[in-house]
């Protein structure tokens, strides 16, 4: 199954103990994670952020982590379909590429 993972679950899988991490580190392995460039960057900055007292190494653990988890797609199409939230027309459009 293909899982668009979106930048909030992510800072909070790396950055805060609870739902999120759990589900993050026990089953979403046999899933296709996809990422975009926009996410990835999205989740550096957010684990950037002075109230994770995160240091430079952790985040580069962190980050690479991710990469190593989730496979970094440009989706080629924007989704054009009707929106409940237009803030996230770019997880449908990634979530319909192929």
């Amino acid at each position: 199954m293909k899982l668009v993972i979106d930048s909030n679950i992510l800072i909070s899988a790396y950055s805060v103990p609870g739902e999120a991490r759990e589900a993050w580190q026990a089953g979403l392995a046999p899933h296709r994670l996809l990422i975009s460039p926009e996410i990835f960057l999205e989740v550096e900055r957010g684990l950037r952020q002075t109230q994770f007292d995160l240091s430079p190494a952790e985040i580069t653990v962190m980050l690479k982590d991710i990469l190593k988890r989730c496979e970094v797609v440009r989706p080629k199409t924007p989704y054009q379909g009707e929106m409940a939230d237009e803030n996230d027309r770019h997880l449908v459009s990634l979530a319909r590429e192929e």
